[in-house]
């Protein structure tokens, strides 16, 4: 796992993916001793590893695989994260259905087990999901519980150290036809320092503009889409 940690933090994918999966290979399940702790996380970073690559049936199996082997380490904390990497890896598939289904039961989980924050923290794709299927009303109540129960918004001026909270604020606000304060919440998204959080922002933004009938606006953001992800 060590030595899988750093390849991966030397950005050396194929490096890091062999030492997870000789970790993984190297366990004995059937052992009393098994340290399902770390096998857990060995599967984690294989999913992460995965995702990265677009390879998304194959990352929402092996983060199955983390909630499996976090349910028998009895790691509250990973057990939650791997719903969460579950539903997140769903999104990636656009079965918003089951996302919209589920995450209230995970939240409901949450709570039981005195996690509840921590839970919250990862509402944002849940919140994205239920705009995917004209859900208005639960992806607001969900950005409220985000709001605030994951201590992540300052809600003195709305900063979020999550960017994502930003454009999943600017879609509910753009679906309840708030579209200057979609557009605010768009551009504060936009001071994000990685490409994938600008480019949620241009595709928000020209949304924005697009319902706002500016065909200027629009024509801007939709390039400025189009480069980003290019």
């Amino acid at each position: 796992y060590l030595l899988g940690s750093v390849y991966r933090d030397l950005h050396d994918a194929p490096k890091s993916m062999e030492a997870f999966l000789d970790g993984i290979n190297a366990a004995d399940t059937t052992s009393t001793d098994c340290r399902y702790d770390i096998l857990a996380r060995l599967y984690g970073q294989k999913s992460d590893l995965l995702r990265k690559q677009s390879l998304n049936k194959l990352a929402l199996k092996a983060e199955k695989m983390v909630y499996q082997y976090a349910v028998l380490a009895k790691d509250t904390i990973y057990m939650v994260a791997a719903q969460w990497g579950i539903l997140g890896k769903l999104f990636a598939l656009e079965d918003y259905q089951t996302i919209a289904d589920k995450c209230w039961e995970v939240l409901e989980n949450s709570k039981n087990m005195g996690v509840y924050s921590y839970s919250a923290k990862h509402l944002c794709t849940a919140v994205l999901a239920n705009i995917e299927l004209g859900r208005i009303e639960d992806a607001q109540k969900l950005l409220s519980i985000y709001e605030q129960h994951s201590n992540c918004v300052d809600l003195t001026n709305y900063e979020c150290s999550f960017p994502i909270y930003y454009y999943a604020k600017g879609k509910v606000l753009t679906a309840m036809g708030q579209l200057d304060s979609a557009v605010y919440f768009f551009r504060k998204e936009l001071c994000a320092p990685d490409w994938n959080n600008r480019q949620a922002a241009y595709r928000g933004l020209r949304m924005a503009f697009d319902k706002k009938g500016e065909t200027d606006s629009l024509c801007k953001y939709a390039a400025l889409q189009c480069d980003a992800v290019d």
